[in-house]
């Protein structure tokens, strides 16, 4: 195999005056490896090279302008024309898609005019539009079509008008002109977008600049030849650019079309070179070397799961056959390269990402972010100011402020998680210099566009990014605070690059101007860019070639990726006009992937076969083709995330200091039920004491909706003896204050400081909830006769023994509406069926065989309860001699339906529970029964303690 780049070395190898040629690449990283192979040809003399871009701005003497210049200067035309503009934060999004479109327009070459025409003078301006080509004419007038109304082909041009095409066409006719007075006002402050650039140089050669001239005067006397090598699709400024240097005898061309996939016609990768081929004959027509007609191995593989396509490839690379310096690993999704870089083995000595590091994704730019969304989320009470949980977590999740803190913080960290609050109250960070630092308020109103509060906003970040790496500056021995260190000059800089602007803009907008500025900024690593494995992003693999190469996240949804900006300027219209379109990107991308390929020895490409939300699992179309349209034998293999956890035996020893722990402790009805469904549950629960991490909600959950419920119900009925019927009158004509309860103990539960959302429905649930309870109590009390039920407890709390094991509970009510009857009422706010009640002598049996059985299936879920708590009652002594105990199960939503009914103790049902269940104490009580794991797999699903139990 010989590379691409070594081909065109060894061609200009034997070449006199190497020094007086200037060769053009499709990026630095390609000419650094042609530098390499020139070397190894035996040349010794200084080559001058670019990139493409970097030929044009020195070109023109000029120097990239940042998208914000751009944009608010943008803006400022935007002002001029538009006699009533958004503001500047609507109109940021719409002001990057222009200048998309004019930097297209300017790369083509363009008549603005005649592209950006004023649909409602159309008809009045055809004729100076005679110069079109008729695919042109044909295009306006399908885009123009679209604005026509009725069999009069009225135009929609009514400005009140407030539909789709009349907003876009509001903007439309202005464009022409915002494009002309932009061009004006950027000379003026002597700026620039790229395509502007392109153009510049393309018309100086145009109006007949002396070509010579003007290629000594921007790259040096001694230049006298341009060789362009690898380039691909050539816009019309490039094409402009190319003719006057070939006219001139100044220009070669090295295009790199070797393989025969490349060369079909029928090959998308095709679309740019043959024409290229056609009007710039190559200087040499390279082709494969000794592999001429070899073609690579190619492997497809699935794996369920991004960071596993990561680790895979790091097993890849173990493999003694893999060649570091001839191994590239291209990234189709760069999601992925933090990834790579963890799973990257010892083995695997140096490292060059091509990519670099992006600010992005770095622990400093979390920081910041996560600090900016604090302020930005912050509430302002008379109380004080709290801030919403989540932006908090995301805070304390940070690695760098987890480093910088010291006791004091970390202990305030511990108190804030513990707490979880739904807002978190600034007050919670004192006792910590640097926690209270952070939750300083800066910003007083998130829909102000107030440059003062940016200002603000800009220096606190500043300070918070500068405090937390000082901190953790005790840790310069780790390379990665080392590296977070680089990170934060550069943010730093941004922050001072962003603070020159006056921006009279809502801090969101402020902090999405400040995410453009540091879009495109990484930190490079340290190494010989030409040693070792290469990492890369598609676009970086332009004219360079390897033996081994892996591509990761090679899915159909990025790879080929979707480059397409949104534009003002239709499909039609940019097809009429030969500008980019989706068949244009398919092409350049197929060019990438095709040209990539060819003189590889095998390639590997890893998908992901996760179909979750917006994945499709989809491998590449590229596979799709070598394999269907090329007759490439593609070895497919699908690799199944495997679980880290050990294996574990499906059941573990019992000890008695666990059966110790137990007797100390508690039992219950859940926990039975626990026992009953998994053994090893019970043991994590019961006997360890672990539970679930309390967590700051947004929403109730079912159990929080119960205990609110439950709450309310209490405060209502509570301090009284008796309940008359108009006390339940009473209480459903102030549904106000019910509310009004019902709202204190929802914030009470969440911890929070307002209502909101879903939160609100789920009060007016809450509500139809403890209507329907006091409506069957006043029903009962009428179908009784009574005047009253008398409350004879309220979460009565309650313990037996039994057999040496405690078990407690909490009676939710225990009342009595008929005499002599004892009624154990419990609140029920999720689902109950009949048969969870219904139990009597011709079931009890049944019931209670389903209870204690094996299978988990149809286990009753509450006639365990109601056992114990009617043994409960029974020592309580509440029940007279002759009097009867009831069961009474108030399933909120069957009140609002068909309640369920009442039903008396069943002394068969008592007697065959009983007996299991001590039967089951023994079970638990006996250490040569180990405890076990359930073997229906279904109920591990929701187990809380499935990741510690190997489940």
């Amino acid at each position: 195999m010989t590379p691409f780049l070594k081909q065109v070395a060894d061609h200009y190898a034997g070449m006199k005056d190497f020094s007086k040629t200037l060769f053009v690449f499709p990026s630095r990283r390609a000419g650094a490896f042609f530098s390499r192979y020139k070397r190894e040809a035996g040349v010794k003399e200084r080559v001058h090279q670019m990139s493409v871009n970097e030929f044009f701005y020195a070109a023109i003497g000029g120097k990239p302008t940042d998208r914000i210049s751009l944009i608010l200067a943008l803006y400022e035309v935007y002002r001029q024309v538009k006699p009533e503009p958004e503001p500047l934060d609507e109109f940021i999004h719409w002001g990057e898609v222009m200048i998309g479109d004019f930097d297209d327009i300017d790369k083509y070459m363009i008549d603005a005019k005649a592209l950006l025409v004023d649909v409602a003078d159309w008809k009045a301006i055809q004729e100076s539009l005679s110069f079109l080509t008729q695919e042109q004419r044909e295009a306006i007038e399908h885009f123009v079509a679209h604005f026509r109304s009725g069999a009069g082909g009225k135009l929609c041009v009514d400005l009140d008008d407030d539909s789709v095409k009349a907003r876009f066409l509001s903007v439309w006719n202005c464009l022409a002109e915002i494009y002309v007075k932009y061009n004006t006002l950027l000379d003026e402050k002597k700026m620039a977008y790229e395509g502007k650039v392109y153009r510049m140089f393309a018309e100086r050669l145009r109006r007949g600049g002396d070509i010579r001239s003007l290629v000594k005067e921007a790259f040096g006397a001694n230049v006298e030849k341009i060789v362009f090598v690898g380039l691909n699709a050539l816009n019309e400024c490039e094409k402009t650019v190319l003719r006057a240097l070939q006219k001139e005898g100044m220009a070669e061309f090295c295009w790199d079309f070797s393989s025969e996939e490349i060369r079909d016609p029928k090959n998308k990768s095709s679309l740019f070179l043959k024409e290229n081929v056609k009007e710039f004959p190559p200087a040499l027509v390279t082709d494969l070397g000794a592999d001429a007609l070899s073609r690579p191995a190619v492997t497809a593989i699935g794996v369920p799961s991004g960071v596993a396509q990561a680790k895979l490839a790091g097993e890849m690379l173990r493999r003694p056959d893999f060649s570091q310096d001839d191994t590239v690993v291209v990234l189709a999704d760069e999601g992925l390269l933090l990834p790579l870089l963890s799973a990257m083995p010892e083995e695997v000595g140096k490292v060059n990402v091509t990519m670099g590091y992006p600010i992005a994704q770095s622990a400093v730019h979390t920081l910041a972010l996560a600090a900016a969304r604090l302020q930005t989320g912050a509430r302002h009470t008379a109380d004080g100011v709290y801030y919403h949980h989540r932006a908090v977590e995301d805070l304390l999740a940070s690695p760098l402020l987890g480093a910088a803190l010291d006791e004091d913080g970390r202990n305030a960290v511990k108190a804030i998680r513990a707490a979880a609050k739904a807002w978190v109250p600034a007050a919670d960070a004192k006792g910590s210099a640097l926690l209270e630092k952070i939750f300083t308020p800066v910003v007083e109103d998130t829909a102000a566009a107030d440059p003062e509060q940016n200002r603000r906003m800009g220096k606190y970040l500043a300070e918070v990014v500068s405090a937390v790496m000082a901190a953790a500056s005790g840790r310069e021995d780790d390379d990665d605070i080392r590296m977070e260190k680089e990170f934060s000059s550069r943010y730093l800089e941004a922050l001072e690059r962003i603070g020159e602007f006056d921006l009279p803009v809502m801090p969101a907008t402020w902090l999405r101007l400040l995410e453009r500025l540091l879009a495109g900024e990484s930190l490079p690593f340290d190494g010989d860019r030409l040693e070792g494995l290469q990492v890369m992003g598609s676009l970086e693999t332009r004219a360079i070639d390897w033996k081994h190469v892996v591509i990761l996240g090679a899915n159909e949804d990025r790879y080929p990726g979707r480059s397409t900006a949104p534009s003002f300027i239709p499909p039609e219209l940019r097809k009429g006009f030969w500008m980019p379109t989706y068949e244009f990107q398919d092409g350049i991308w197929a060019y990438y992937f095709y040209r990539l390929i060819q003189r590889a020895e095998d390639v590997t490409m890893v998908y992901d076969t996760r179909t979750d939300g917006v994945l499709s699992g989809e491998e590449s179309r590229y596979i799709k083709q070598l394999e269907m349209l090329y007759g490439f034998p593609v070895k497919h293999v699908s690799a199944e995330a495997v679980s880290t956890a050990a294996a574990r035996e499906d059941m573990f020893p019992k000890t008695a200091e666990d059966i110790e722990a137990l007797r100390k402790h508690h039992l219950s009805a859940s926990a039975m039920q626990s026992y009953l469904a998994c053994p090893a549950r019970f043991y994590y629960q019961s006997v360890k004491g672990l539970k679930e991490d309390d967590e700051a909600a947004e929403t109730l959950d079912a159990a929080a909706l119960g205990t609110v419920f439950h709450a309310v119900m209490e405060t209502l009925y509570g301090g009284r003896k008796g309940i008359g019927r108009d006390d339940i009158r009473a209480f459903l004509r102030d549904e106000d204050g019910i509310r009004q309860l019902i709202r204190e103990r929802i914030m009470a539960e969440m911890k929070t400081i307002e209502i909101a959302g879903r939160n609100i429905v789920i009060e007016e649930v809450i509500l139809q909830y403890v209507k329907a309870v006091l409506r069957y109590d006043l029903s009962a009390m009428e179908k009784a006769g009574s005047s009253e039920i008398r409350i004879l407890g309220l979460e009565k709390y309650v313990e037996k023994v039994i057999d040496g094991f405690k078990f407690v509970g909490f009676i939710d009510r225990l009342d009595s509406v008929v005499p002599g009857q004892v009624r154990v009422i419990d609140y029920k706010t999720g689902h109950v069926e009949d048969e969870d009640i219904r139990i009597d002598g011709g079931n009890a049996a049944a019931v209670v065989e389903k209870l204690f059985g094996e299978s988990n299936v149809g286990r009753p879920k509450i006639a365990l309860q109601l056992f114990l708590y009617d043994e409960f009652v029974h020592d309580m002594a509440v029940v007279g001699d002759g009097g009867t105990v009831v069961n009474a199960i108030y399933s909120t939503a069957r009140l609002l339906t068909t309640p369920l009914p009442e039903v008396a103790e069943c002394t068969e049902f008592k007697d065959l529970v009983r007996e299991k269940l001590r039967e089951t104490l023994r079970e638990i009580a006996d250490t040569d029964v180990p405890w076990k794991r359930t073997e229906d797999r279904r109920t591990c699903s929701m187990c809380p303690f499935r990741a510690i139990c190997g489940r």
